[in-house]
Protein backbone atom coordinates (compact mmCIF):
# COMPACT_ATOMS: atom_id res chain seq x y z
CA UNK A 1 0.00 0.00 0.00
CA UNK A 2 1.44 3.06 -0.73
CA UNK A 3 0.56 7.07 -1.20
CA UNK A 4 0.92 8.49 -4.96
CA UNK A 5 1.19 12.08 -5.72
CA UNK A 6 1.49 13.51 -9.73
CA UNK A 7 2.29 16.67 -10.87
CA UNK A 8 0.95 19.13 -13.55
CA UNK A 9 2.26 22.09 -15.36
CA UNK A 10 0.80 24.96 -13.53
CA UNK A 11 2.51 27.14 -16.31
CA UNK A 12 0.52 27.54 -19.97
CA UNK A 13 2.62 25.91 -22.70
CA UNK A 14 4.93 24.42 -19.77
CA UNK A 15 6.13 20.45 -20.59
CA UNK A 16 7.74 17.79 -19.23
CA UNK A 17 11.86 18.38 -19.79
CA UNK A 18 13.26 15.10 -19.69
CA UNK A 19 16.95 16.87 -19.45
CA UNK A 20 15.85 19.00 -17.07
CA UNK A 21 14.14 16.28 -14.39
CA UNK A 22 17.58 14.21 -14.80
CA UNK A 23 19.64 17.19 -14.31
CA UNK A 24 17.66 17.53 -10.87
CA UNK A 25 18.22 14.00 -9.61
CA UNK A 26 22.25 14.45 -10.71
CA UNK A 27 22.16 17.23 -8.14
CA UNK A 28 20.00 16.60 -5.77
CA UNK A 29 22.37 15.26 -2.52
CA UNK A 30 19.19 12.13 -2.00
CA UNK A 31 18.39 10.85 -4.95
CA UNK A 32 19.73 8.49 -7.22
CA UNK A 33 18.75 6.24 -10.05
CA UNK A 34 17.46 3.18 -8.86
CA UNK A 35 20.05 0.38 -10.15
CA UNK A 36 17.91 -1.35 -12.45
CA UNK A 37 16.03 1.47 -14.05
CA UNK A 38 19.43 3.12 -14.39
CA UNK A 39 19.43 2.80 -18.37
CA UNK A 40 16.26 3.72 -19.20
CA UNK A 41 16.04 6.34 -16.60
CA UNK A 42 12.38 5.60 -15.06
CA UNK A 43 13.20 4.70 -11.18
CA UNK A 44 14.52 7.51 -8.72
CA UNK A 45 14.84 7.00 -4.87
CA UNK A 46 14.98 9.61 -2.63
CA UNK A 47 17.27 8.03 0.30
CA UNK A 48 18.02 10.23 3.38
CA UNK A 49 21.62 9.08 4.79
CA UNK A 50 21.10 10.58 8.56
CA UNK A 51 17.42 10.07 8.78
CA UNK A 52 16.85 6.68 6.61
CA UNK A 53 13.66 7.88 5.15
CA UNK A 54 13.22 6.85 1.77
CA UNK A 55 10.24 7.09 -1.20
CA UNK A 56 10.36 6.75 -5.03
CA UNK A 57 9.95 9.12 -8.16
CA UNK A 58 8.75 6.87 -10.84
CA UNK A 59 8.35 8.02 -14.68
CA UNK A 60 5.44 6.89 -16.89
CA UNK A 61 3.79 7.64 -20.44
CA UNK A 62 1.79 10.49 -20.92
CA UNK A 63 0.37 11.77 -24.00
CA UNK A 64 2.38 14.55 -25.74
CA UNK A 65 0.08 17.18 -25.81
CA UNK A 66 -0.93 16.71 -21.51
CA UNK A 67 -0.50 18.99 -19.27
CA UNK A 68 0.05 16.27 -16.36
CA UNK A 69 3.83 15.35 -15.88
CA UNK A 70 4.64 11.65 -16.24
CA UNK A 71 6.57 11.73 -13.23
CA UNK A 72 4.81 10.06 -9.65
CA UNK A 73 5.78 9.87 -6.23
CA UNK A 74 5.02 7.29 -4.17
CA UNK A 75 5.50 7.13 -0.06
CA UNK A 76 4.63 3.68 1.57
CA UNK A 77 2.19 3.40 3.96
CA UNK A 78 2.63 1.64 7.45
CA UNK A 79 5.67 3.54 8.06
CA UNK A 80 6.63 6.22 10.86
CA UNK A 81 4.48 9.70 10.05
CA UNK A 82 7.93 10.94 9.61
CA UNK A 83 8.04 9.66 6.20
CA UNK A 84 5.28 11.74 5.37
CA UNK A 85 7.28 15.07 7.49
CA UNK A 86 10.48 14.43 4.99
CA UNK A 87 8.20 13.58 1.71
CA UNK A 88 6.23 17.40 2.71
CA UNK A 89 9.89 18.53 2.37
CA UNK A 90 10.86 17.17 -0.75
CA UNK A 91 7.61 17.85 -2.28
CA UNK A 92 8.01 21.18 -1.56
CA UNK A 93 11.60 21.47 -3.34
CA UNK A 94 10.52 19.19 -6.38
CA UNK A 95 7.27 21.45 -7.04
CA UNK A 96 8.74 24.54 -6.70
CA UNK A 97 11.46 23.88 -8.81
CA UNK A 98 10.08 23.17 -11.76
CA UNK A 99 6.78 25.27 -11.04
CA UNK A 100 4.05 22.66 -10.75
CA UNK A 101 0.96 21.69 -9.01
CA UNK A 102 0.15 18.68 -7.55
CA UNK A 103 -2.54 15.91 -7.60
CA UNK A 104 -3.07 13.66 -4.36
CA UNK A 105 -5.81 10.98 -5.60
CA UNK A 106 -5.74 10.19 -1.90
CA UNK A 107 -7.24 13.65 -0.45
CA UNK A 108 -10.62 15.31 -0.78
CA UNK A 109 -9.17 16.63 -4.04
CA UNK A 110 -7.92 15.04 -6.92
CA UNK A 111 -7.31 18.53 -9.19
CA UNK A 112 -4.07 20.37 -9.51
CA UNK A 113 -3.35 22.51 -6.87
CA UNK A 114 -0.61 24.27 -5.46
CA UNK A 115 1.50 22.08 -2.88
CA UNK A 116 0.18 22.75 0.18
CA UNK A 117 1.95 20.27 3.34
CA UNK A 118 -0.96 20.77 6.00
CA UNK A 119 -3.79 18.74 3.76
CA UNK A 120 -1.03 16.45 2.43
CA UNK A 121 0.18 15.27 5.61
CA UNK A 122 -3.47 14.82 6.62
CA UNK A 123 -4.08 12.58 3.63
CA UNK A 124 -0.92 11.04 4.00
CA UNK A 125 -1.06 10.24 7.58
CA UNK A 126 -5.17 9.05 6.91
CA UNK A 127 -3.45 6.37 4.51
CA UNK A 128 -0.95 5.55 6.49
CA UNK A 129 -2.84 4.68 10.04
CA UNK A 130 -4.66 2.31 7.49
CA UNK A 131 -1.77 0.84 6.28
CA UNK A 132 -0.14 0.52 10.05
CA UNK A 133 -3.36 -2.53 10.24
CA UNK A 134 -2.35 -4.13 7.13
CA UNK A 135 1.07 -4.62 8.54
CA UNK A 136 0.03 -5.80 11.95
CA UNK A 137 -2.12 -7.87 10.38
CA UNK A 138 0.05 -9.28 7.92
CA UNK A 139 3.48 -10.21 10.35
CA UNK A 140 4.61 -13.10 10.40
CA UNK A 141 4.94 -13.85 14.11
CA UNK A 142 2.28 -12.31 15.69
CA UNK A 143 3.54 -13.82 19.01
CA UNK A 144 6.28 -11.10 18.82
CA UNK A 145 5.64 -7.75 20.00
CA UNK A 146 5.48 -4.69 17.57
CA UNK A 147 8.05 -2.28 17.32
CA UNK A 148 7.44 0.71 18.59
CA UNK A 149 8.31 4.01 20.04
CA UNK A 150 6.29 6.89 21.32
CA UNK A 151 5.22 9.69 18.18
CA UNK A 152 6.96 12.32 19.70
CA UNK A 153 10.31 10.05 20.34
CA UNK A 154 10.73 9.33 16.50
CA UNK A 155 9.78 13.09 15.71
CA UNK A 156 12.24 14.53 17.64
CA UNK A 157 14.90 12.35 17.01
CA UNK A 158 14.35 11.90 13.22
CA UNK A 159 14.44 16.32 13.01
CA UNK A 160 17.70 15.77 14.79
CA UNK A 161 19.02 13.81 12.15
CA UNK A 162 17.48 15.54 9.55
CA UNK A 163 18.63 18.96 10.39
CA UNK A 164 22.86 17.45 11.36
CA UNK A 165 25.05 19.13 8.54
CA UNK A 166 28.56 17.02 7.64
CA UNK A 167 30.12 20.00 8.70
CA UNK A 168 28.79 20.77 12.06
CA UNK A 169 31.18 22.54 14.60
CA UNK A 170 31.29 20.57 17.09
CA UNK A 171 30.47 17.25 15.48
CA UNK A 172 27.13 16.12 16.16
CA UNK A 173 26.56 12.23 15.70
CA UNK A 174 23.35 10.82 14.21
CA UNK A 175 21.00 8.55 16.39
CA UNK A 176 19.84 5.04 15.89
CA UNK A 177 17.54 2.84 16.67
CA UNK A 178 18.48 -0.39 17.98
CA UNK A 179 16.99 -3.16 20.21
CA UNK A 180 18.18 -4.33 23.19
CA UNK A 181 16.90 -6.91 25.31
CA UNK A 182 13.93 -6.69 22.73
CA UNK A 183 13.15 -3.62 23.04
CA UNK A 184 13.33 -0.80 20.90
CA UNK A 185 15.51 1.86 22.44
CA UNK A 186 17.54 5.49 20.92
CA UNK A 187 21.08 5.23 20.70
CA UNK A 188 24.42 6.93 19.99
CA UNK A 189 27.96 5.88 19.31
CA UNK A 190 30.63 7.94 21.61
CA UNK A 191 32.36 9.97 18.85
CA UNK A 192 36.26 9.57 19.20
CA UNK A 193 36.78 13.42 19.17
CA UNK A 194 37.90 15.53 21.23
CA UNK A 195 34.92 17.56 21.62
CA UNK A 196 31.37 16.89 20.25
CA UNK A 197 27.62 17.37 21.08
CA UNK A 198 26.10 14.22 22.67
CA UNK A 199 22.38 13.99 22.41
CA UNK A 200 20.14 12.80 25.18
CA UNK A 201 18.71 9.50 24.44
CA UNK A 202 18.22 6.16 26.06
CA UNK A 203 21.44 4.18 25.73
CA UNK A 204 25.49 5.17 24.77
CA UNK A 205 27.67 2.76 23.00
CA UNK A 206 31.32 3.27 23.74
CA UNK A 207 33.93 1.49 22.08
CA UNK A 208 37.18 1.61 24.36
CA UNK A 209 40.21 0.31 25.02
CA UNK A 210 42.76 -1.79 23.19
CA UNK A 211 40.58 -4.65 22.45
CA UNK A 212 37.68 -2.12 21.12
CA UNK A 213 35.20 -3.30 23.98
CA UNK A 214 32.10 -2.27 23.89
CA UNK A 215 30.58 -0.68 27.04
CA UNK A 216 26.91 0.17 26.59
CA UNK A 217 25.15 2.82 29.07
CA UNK A 218 21.92 4.10 30.20
CA UNK A 219 22.38 7.78 29.47
CA UNK A 220 21.10 8.33 33.08
CA UNK A 221 24.25 6.26 34.46
CA UNK A 222 26.81 8.25 31.94
CA UNK A 223 25.30 11.69 33.01
CA UNK A 224 26.74 11.60 36.27
CA UNK A 225 29.88 11.65 34.70
CA UNK A 226 28.84 14.71 32.77
CA UNK A 227 29.15 17.86 34.02
CA UNK A 228 27.29 20.45 32.21
CA UNK A 229 23.29 20.07 31.64
CA UNK A 230 21.51 19.12 29.02
CA UNK A 231 20.42 22.51 26.58
CA UNK A 232 16.95 22.69 24.72
CA UNK A 233 17.75 24.39 21.66
CA UNK A 234 17.90 21.90 19.14
CA UNK A 235 15.41 18.72 18.37
CA UNK A 236 17.20 16.92 20.91
CA UNK A 237 18.54 18.04 24.25
CA UNK A 238 21.92 17.66 24.07
CA UNK A 239 25.38 18.43 26.03
CA UNK A 240 28.14 20.18 24.72
CA UNK A 241 31.38 17.73 25.32
CA UNK A 242 34.50 18.07 25.84
CA UNK A 243 36.64 15.24 26.49
CA UNK A 244 39.12 15.51 29.85
CA UNK A 245 41.05 12.41 31.67
CA UNK A 246 38.63 12.67 34.10
CA UNK A 247 35.77 11.85 31.46
CA UNK A 248 37.73 9.22 29.65
CA UNK A 249 38.74 7.08 32.96
CA UNK A 250 34.87 7.79 34.32
CA UNK A 251 33.85 5.84 30.72
CA UNK A 252 36.51 2.62 31.47
CA UNK A 253 34.53 1.82 34.46
CA UNK A 254 31.52 1.12 32.49
CA UNK A 255 30.68 -2.46 32.60
CA UNK A 256 31.93 -4.45 29.65
CA UNK A 257 28.62 -5.64 27.59
CA UNK A 258 28.51 -8.84 26.16
CA UNK A 259 25.03 -9.05 24.75
CA UNK A 260 23.30 -8.72 21.20
CA UNK A 261 22.90 -4.74 20.05
CA UNK A 262 20.48 -4.82 16.84
CA UNK A 263 20.05 -2.17 14.52
CA UNK A 264 16.63 -1.64 13.58
CA UNK A 265 15.97 0.99 10.27
CA UNK A 266 13.15 3.95 10.99
CA UNK A 267 11.38 2.11 8.54
CA UNK A 268 10.83 -1.02 10.76
CA UNK A 269 9.67 1.14 13.67
CA UNK A 270 5.89 1.84 14.26
CA UNK A 271 4.27 4.97 16.09
CA UNK A 272 2.72 3.27 19.18
CA UNK A 273 0.18 5.45 19.34
CA UNK A 274 -1.12 4.17 16.06
CA UNK A 275 -0.65 0.38 17.00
Amino acid sequence: MSHDIYFSSSRSGQRFDASAFDTYVQHHPWLSWRDDTSETHTEVEYRHPNTEVTFTYERFEVSPDSTRWPVVMTIEYGKPHVFGLEAAKELARFAGHFGLSVIDPQGDAARPLPFDPEPFLTSYDAGNRAGYSTRIANRSDHSSPLRTLPFETIERTWRWNFEIEDDTEPFAPCVSYVEVFGTPQVAVVWPETPEFILPEVDLVLVWRGRNRKSRLAPMTELSVALRDEPRADRALEARHVTVSEELCHAVEQLPLYDGAVTHLDLGELLDREWC
